[in-house]
């Protein structure tokens, strides 16, 4: 099933059909061609002064009630790091400094079988700390709680799977590496 069902440049029915590899959406009348690009994202990995890490509970879809970071899609013309900190501010009532880059994360959404708005995502993530504000719990996180790399809920609790792996790359950055001797 096409991801656009008409064409946005001319209004005809599109097509999927093999191209590149991969399947595209294709207008057979005026022979346009649409790339499924991922939409991108800022995450924040927020610490508390223990080194715990901050997680809030989805209070709307998709996966409402489940764990996951403080985070979202970037304003067109954002910088990762400012829509990072715009995120925390909107999702937590929380100031951030942001620390270093953790890593970045592809994630994808299957829209629940509706390919229309199903989607892939590009997930930039950012270690912070606290440094205003106070927690405003809102319709997107209802609740907060934070976590030590050992006590992290399971997977099945975290919303999106590229969180999870996020953090289980932030629980190993939190760990002791240990010297080996040959």
């Amino acid at each position: 099933m096409p991801r656009h069902l008409h064409c946005p440049r001319c209004g005809h029915a599109t097509k999927a059909q093999p191209l590149e590899g991969r399947l595209r959406d294709t207008c057979p009348a005026c022979r346009g061609v649409w790339y499924d690009c991922a939409k991108p994202c800022a995450t924040v990995v927020i610490e508390d002064a223990d080194g715990r890490v901050l997680l809030v509970r989805r209070g709307i879809d998709p996966y409402r009630g489940l764990w996951n970071l403080p985070g979202g899609f970037l304003e067109a013309e954002e910088h990762p790091l400012a829509g990072a900190c715009r995120e925390a501010l909107e999702e937590t009532g929380f100031e951030i400094e942001p620390l270093e880059q953790l890593g970045i994360y592809i994630g994808h959404w299957d829209g629940r079988g509706d390919a229309t708005v199903s989607h892939h995502s590009l997930n930039v993530a950012y270690r912070a700390r606290i440094v205003g504000g106070a927690w405003r719990p809102n319709a997107e996180s209802t609740e907060m709680a934070f976590y030590t790399a050992e006590d992290l809920p399971p997977a099945s609790q975290i919303a999106y799977p590229n969180h999870h792996r996020t953090l289980m790359d932030w629980a190993t950055s939190r760990r002791p590496t240990r010297e080996r001797r040959g």
